[in-house]
This record gives C-alpha cells, structure tokens and sequence, in this order.
C-alpha cells in the first residue's frame, strides 16, 4: 500500500500548495476575534448518483479556498505536509482531493453532476485555519 500513500501524499501536497496560492485566504490566527466568529464548520450531501449531487456548507471563513476530500470510509489521516500539516482528516482509505473550491459568505452550495457511483465520504478542509468540517456521506 505503498502506492497509495505516495498518491495520497501528493494530492494533499496539491491541497496546500493550491489552497496556499489563493490571494483570498490570509492567515488565521489562533484565538484572534476571527476565530471567535466561527461557527460549526458542516458539509451536507444530498442528491442522487448517478445524477446531480448538491455539496452544502456553512460555518466556514468567507472568501477562503477549501479544499473537498474524499475517503472511502471514516478514519483517521494526518495531513503529512504543508500549511495544514498535523491536520486530522475523519477520512481513511484511498484519501484524495477531489477539487478546491471557494467558501463564498462562508456558506454556499455546488451541485455536480455525477456518472459513476462512488459510495464513499467526503469533508472539507479550510484554507489558513485548517478547520475541517465534519465527514459526509455521498448519497
């Protein structure tokens, strides 16, 4: 499983490196009136697949990157590497950044359309805070 670790730690890699380029995601800092402002970080997953799936959150930084990450089941993965490095991800097995996405207000919404069915999880991780949301399940 060699193999999968080495993916693994390059697409997080992708992550970071993505999520620390975007002009929009300053630095939090810990214990700062921003972080007082937070509220529960939550993804929500609903829609059918194959077919449309709508990806809700709220709670997260406005305008910040973050990131959307896939495992098949819940676990336990620490970020090896980069700016969320030490962050523990809920996700395990064949963990994967499926897109980087903005937060908008700090709440939005992104439906994609699906082809093949993935049964399998998904959580966010938030750019400069390194938040991450709760994990979901794809419907």
């Amino acid at each position: 499983m060699v193999h999968g670790h080495r993916r693994f730690v390059a697409v997080l890699s992708s992550i970071v490196l993505c999520a620390a380029s975007a002009a929009s995601a300053p630095a939090a800092t810990t214990g700062s009136v921003e972080s007082a402002a937070m509220g529960e970080y939550t993804l929500t997953l609903t829609g059918t697949c194959p077919g449309i799936v709508m990806f809700s959150w709220s709670g997260a930084m406005p305008d910040r990157r973050q990131g959307v990450v896939y495992g098949e089941e819940e676990g336990r993965t620490i970020i090896p590497s980069g700016v969320c490095q030490g962050t523990v991800l809920g996700l395990a097995r064949d963990v994967f950044l499926v897109t980087v996405i903005g937060t908008r207000d700090g709440s939005g919404s992104l439906a994609l359309t699906t082809g093949n069915c993935v049964r399998g999880l998904a959580q966010l991780v938030e750019n400069g805070t390194c938040r991450t949301s709760n994990v979901a399940r794809m419907p």
